[in-house]
């Protein structure tokens, strides 16, 4: 195994491209003024969910299909505005760049090729999936969703527009027993190699090009989708493509930007600075450079047993006290239930859904997520374990850590969790990067104290991060709650913490639990430069924890980590 190193001439942060925002977030498309300005609203539904459920019609109430292929009401009018896009523009435009850049052939093919590179999964299996259920049969990868949208006004246009679910980032690649990933798929594990960043990057750049080339956009749309109907055709070439070239126009004009904030480093995503754009506090051709407060992507585990679903612990259910422990006992499904609306609000932050309509959403919640958090499973470490070692470390654990990120049962095999303490530390305690914190800034507050989250959900705002629970943490690398720190043994020894380093595309190290490269062997998808010294992305913090532990101690106790 090696380190990558910039001789390799990979993509880097401090290079000068676009900072785009969360998710899709690249077109902010007008759809005509005297449609605005008569607040017309018009949805479609997801295409492969209504294909799921004419062929498998006992299976689509299943949470695990439904968070893949069910849109949650993102595929509108509205979430064009902020994150949904029309899907053959943006597959046409990417195309036609790729081939004029690098001679890329004129297919979808290419487009699936470039979703690769980015993170996507189109997997051969999802090996979780309960018992019975059948696989989904996917054209292009998890967590995309697409339905045919007709504007019935005047010429009523029509074209397939397109969103991205939770899933998109909630799917990881299962890694084999020599830390290798396949291209079999997790449901629920984070994808630590989702580079939303880059990929929105590349379809602003593509939208501004064929901006310059309509007559060759519009040959190739043809060629892509040789089943393009005629309305559709004439609806793209008259209707959206000119008024998507028109609002990159603008934008380019502006900040050259798409959306004010920046979205991290693959595996990472900035719900705050989405939820800053659907609600209107900023808009095309604005870009914040303070505006990174992004974070990791989560593993799904063990939520029941969260008072809150954010790694600052704003939002907990009424009724419940914040920051109190939950028991085994306690994590029922009720509590998944009673968490559920928060999971309402993120369709906010991930599908661009305008807050008022998300409420609607909270039943449809509270049967598809609080389901699949009740059951889900993490994958078990597929590695090899040294069982002295591991039950070394499990005292450790349990005399240092079990405090803040909860008790698990005894024993290494297979332990669970059996209490947590939703323990919040104060930033000045615990040491780590305060920029997610200071972008809940008092103008943000404000803007949101009116919706129905603050009569739905206790709002209350606090200068901390919440412990993480630690299950599955040994493929949710990088680490720390920006993604900082790309191994555990470089987390428990803050001097060999390194100011940068790549994720993305990457392998496993098992040793060292974390980030690697092999020698000789192509990345899956795009590595990316995390450099530590920008804001948002410091390296700093939680190191009192490890300075009293020796060298073999340490080794001990990520054995351990590894079992959970």
């Amino acid at each position: 195994m090696r380190k990558l190193t910039s001789s390799l001439k990979l993509p880097s942060y401090s290079e000068k491209t676009p900072h785009l925002g969360r998710l899709s977030g690249f077109l902010t498309v007008s759809l005509g003024a005297s449609m605005i300005l008569s607040g017309c609203f018009f949805e479609t539904k997801s295409s492969i969910f209504k294909d799921y459920k004419n062929e498998n019609p006992s299976y689509a109430h299943s949470s695990q299909i439904q968070l893949m292929m069910n849109d949650f009401g993102g595929l509108s009018t509205d979430t064009l505005k902020t994150n949904a896009f029309p899907w053959k523009v943006v597959v046409a435009s990417v195309v036609t760049k790729r081939h004029y850049d690098q001679g890329a052939d004129i297919s979808k093919d290419t487009f699936q090729k470039v979703l690769k590179e980015y993170g996507f999964i189109l997997p051969d299996k999802i090996l979780n999936l309960k018992e019975g259920v059948p696989q989904p049969k996917l054209e292009f990868p998890v967590g995309i969703v697409r339905g045919d949208l007709e504007i019935n006004i005047g010429l009523k246009p029509k074209t397939e527009i397109a969103n991205f679910t939770c899933a998109t980032c909630h799917s990881s690649r299962v890694f084999n027993a020599q830390g290798r990933a396949t291209n079999d798929m997790w449901l629920g594990a984070p994808n630590a190699s989702m580079n939303l960043q880059g990929y929105t990057s590349e379809i602003y750049e593509s939208l501004k090009f064929v901006g310059r080339s309509p007559s060759e956009f519009n040959r190739n749309l043809k060629t892509i989708f040789p089943e393009i109907t005629h309305q559709e055709y004439e609806s793209i070439k008259k209707f959206f493509y000119p008024e998507t070239i028109r609002q990159m126009n603008i934008i380019e004009k502006g900040s050259n930007t798409l959306l004010s904030f920046f979205n991290g480093p693959p595996g990472s995503a900035n719900g705050i600075g989405s939820l800053k754009r659907v609600i209107g506090m900023t808009g095309p051709g604005i870009y914040d450079p303070q505006e990174r407060g992004f974070v990791n992507i989560p593993d799904f585990s063990d939520r029941k047993f969260r008072r809150n679903l954010t790694v600052s612990g704003i939002y907990t259910p009424l009724g419940e006290t914040p920051l109190t422990e939950v028991t085994e006992d306690q994590a029922t499904n009720q509590r998944a239930w009673a968490i559920s609306p928060v999971a309402a609000l993120f369709l906010s932050m991930v599908m661009g859904e305008p807050v008022a309509k998300t409420e609607k959403q909270i039943p449809v919640m509270q049967e598809v997520f609080a389901d699949f958090i009740s059951n889900y499973k993490a994958p078990k470490f597929p590695g090899e374990l040294d069982e002295m070692k591991a039950l070394r470390g499990e005292k450790l654990y349990n005399n240092s850590c079990v405090k803040c990120h909860g008790q698990y049962s005894a024993g290494v095999n297979q332990p669970h969790l059996i209490s947590y303490p939703n323990v919040l530390i104060p930033v000045d305690k615990i040491g780590t990067d305060k920029t997610r914190l200071e972008v809940l800034d008092k103008k943000f507050r404000y803007k949101t104290k009116d919706y129905w989250v603050s009569q739905k959900i206790q709002v209350i705002y606090r200068d901390g991060y919440m412990a993480p629970i630690l299950s599955n943490l040994w493929s949710s690398a990088p680490y720390l709650h920006n993604g900082s720190v790309p191994t555990l043994w470089a987390l428990m020894n803050p001097e060999v913490r390194p100011q940068t380093f790549y994720t993305g595309g990457h392998a496993l190290d098992f040793k060292k639990v974390g980030i690697t490269y092999y020698e000789n062997e192509t990345p899956y998808s795009k590595p990316v430069l995390v450099d530590t010294r920008e804001r948002g992305s410091s390296n700093k913090g939680h190191e009192k924890s490890f300075a009293k532990l020796s060298s073999e101690e340490k080794w001990d106790l990520i054995e351990y980590l590894k079992t959970l």
